[in-house]
């Protein structure tokens, strides 16, 4: 399979052929304003609390979020607005989790980017995500020294009652413009217009 990033049905494609369950995207407006969706992972979690997902479904999603953070950025590999394209799962083994990474991986293979350009680092990550308390270990991904991604296995989920929500979850998400970037080798930018031809402001808005 020689997957074009820029037609987003091929990574649907490619992940339902895992069995992965497909997700549509949420909307980030709600008619009249802005939704502040941050991760693909924060509807597919509020989805999961409201009975609407089932346990050990391998979920994907492609998600458009927002991440104000970066407002004041506009250089390259910064943004504001993008897509998550995010794989879950919830009370599913550590072991599911590594298989789900090796499907990305198998991924970018079929992207041809290079197994030597990669390396990871990794983390214990904790925090609160609204009323419920996170701890898992986290692992960045990063392609030619490029962030191109985040996976954790988090465990023992619980809400501010100390009440047990999830015995894990799964989250695993990468940029989609990102990898558009570092397959193609032009800049991020090029990927929509002509870069010379953009303001700064509407660079702000653009993704990587």
């Amino acid at each position: 399979m020689n997957i074009n990033l820029m037609n987003p049905e091929n990574l649907k494609i490619f992940f339902t052929s895992k069995k992965y369950n497909y997700i549509k995207p949420y909307s980030i407006i709600n008619k009249k304003d802005t939704v502040f969706v941050s991760a693909g992972i924060q509807p597919l979690l509020r989805d999961y609390i409201t009975g609407k997902i089932e346990s050990n479904q391998k979920l994907y999603i492609s998600q458009p979020v927002i991440r104000t953070e970066y407002s004041d950025s506009v250089e390259e590999g910064s943004s504001i607005a993008f897509v998550n394209t995010t794989t879950s799962s919830f009370n599913n083994s550590e072991e599911d989790y590594n298989v789900m990474i090796k499907e990305w991986y198998q991924l970018f293979n079929e992207l041809n980017m290079k197994k030597k350009d990669f390396n990871t680092v990794s983390d214990i990550y904790e925090a609160n995500w609204g009323s419920l308390k996170m701890r898992g270990k986290r692992t960045f991904h990063y392609y030619q020294d490029l962030e191109i991604g985040d996976t954790t296995f988090f465990t023992n989920i619980r809400n501010e009652k100390d009440e047990l929500i999830a015995d894990s979850m799964c989250d695993l998400g990468f940029g989609l413009e990102r990898l558009r970037w570092k397959v193609s080798n032009k800049s991020y930018y090029e990927l929509y217009s002509n870069s010379e031809q953009l303001s700064v402001k509407t660079k702000a808005y653009l993704s990587v």
